[in-house]
């Protein structure tokens, strides 16, 4: 098993890049570092990075890696589609890179929610929605228990 398992980690591993666009002298650390997610082999791109929106002066750097844990990922998507018949395809299903940007002089634009923030907002409307849900069944069923009642207490008077 070990040995099934070696020679494709040692040779996804080695699929790791970095490709770098410079547009001026790099003054400090990353502003913002980007999942950016392609699926069927880069095919289907959802999102385009619109890096307007992150530096309106402009950029300075930016960086566009795999990095290792980017290509656990892929394995990962790979050996799960693997018992569907999918994996076998010589096809990067899920393929995600990092991306960093380094902002123009000035500040970058506002961040967005993070991931984990995104995530609570996503458990708390479904929390919100399971609710509704269940008051509407404990309305539903205080009417079919009443409708029941007034059967019974109807066959009980005739």
């Amino acid at each position: 098993m070990m040995k099934q398992m070696f020679f494709p980690l040692a040779f996804a591993l080695t699929g790791c890049y970095k490709i770098s666009y410079i547009n001026g002298p790099v003054d400090g650390p990353y502003d913002k570092e980007i999942t950016h997610k392609t699926y069927v082999s880069g095919v289907v791109e959802p999102d385009e990075l619109d890096i307007s929106q992150i530096c309106p002066n402009g950029f300075q750097k930016i960086e566009h890696k795999v990095t290792v844990k980017n290509q656990l990922y892929t394995i990962g998507t790979q050996l799960l589609l693997t018992p569907v018949g999918l994996g076998a395809l010589p096809v990067q299903w899920f393929e995600p890179h990092t991306v960093r940007v380094y902002c123009a002089s000035g500040s970058p634009m506002p961040s967005e929610e993070s991931p984990v923030q995104q995530l609570e907002q996503e458990l708390e409307n479904t929390k919100q929605k399971i609710e509704e849900d269940i008051n509407e069944g404990e309305q539903s069923l205080e009417k079919s228990a009443d409708e029941m009642n007034e059967k019974i207490q109807k066959e009980l008077e005739e």
